[in-house]
């Protein structure tokens, strides 16, 4: 018999009053502006101008849902680090990356169609069976919001669709 000695634990949580929050969240976004930066396929407000608010206005927006996260961990308190918009238009991706020197990053699919994938993450360790790379991925919809340890490598494939797949991503730290 196989057991798993190790796992990753992801919090996956449907954002509550989605609706409402998802209007507050689309007038955020709207106060921002997208570019290009060097070497990437898509747009994003990170590095723009007045991030700061950014982080403060969505740490608003999603209070309750930061709540459960800690209800859920056991921490006291999340600390929003930085925040930003991604809008992947047809055949935009984002390479393999992690996040670095943070606790957590987390995802919020703000406008998602169900035929889009969401974000793939790779296992950092291969199958002890196969060798192979060990991925995952989430079942996502609009309104879902997905925090993982910011070291886990992720990506997102290409948008096939001509509707712009928007997320929210940030960076917290716990105490």
């Amino acid at each position: 018999m196989i057991k798993a000695l190790f796992s990753i634990d992801a919090f996956a949580h449907e954002i509550t009053s989605w609706n409402k929050k998802k209007k507050l969240l689309s007038n955020l976004i709207d106060k921002h502006q997208f570019f290009k930066r060097p070497h990437n396929t898509f747009l994003t407000t990170r590095y723009g101008k007045d991030t700061f608010n950014f982080s403060d206005e969505l740490m608003k927006i999603l209070h309750e849902d930061f709540k459960k996260f800690c209800e859920e961990t056991g921490f006291k308190e999340v600390a929003m680090l930085d925040a930003w918009a991604i809008k992947y238009d047809k055949n935009d991706y984002q390479v393999a990356h992690q996040h670095g020197r943070v606790m957590y990053t987390g995802i919020i699919y703000l406008n998602l169609d169900p035929k889009q994938d969401s974000t793939t993450f790779i296992c950092p360790y291969p199958s002890e069976i196969t060798g192979h790379t060990k991925l995952s991925e989430i079942e996502c919809k609009e309104g879902t919001l997905v925090i993982v340890p910011a070291f886990l490598m992720h990506y997102v494939k290409p948008n096939l669709l001509k509707k712009p797949r928007v997320v929210i991503s940030f960076d917290i730290n716990c105490t």
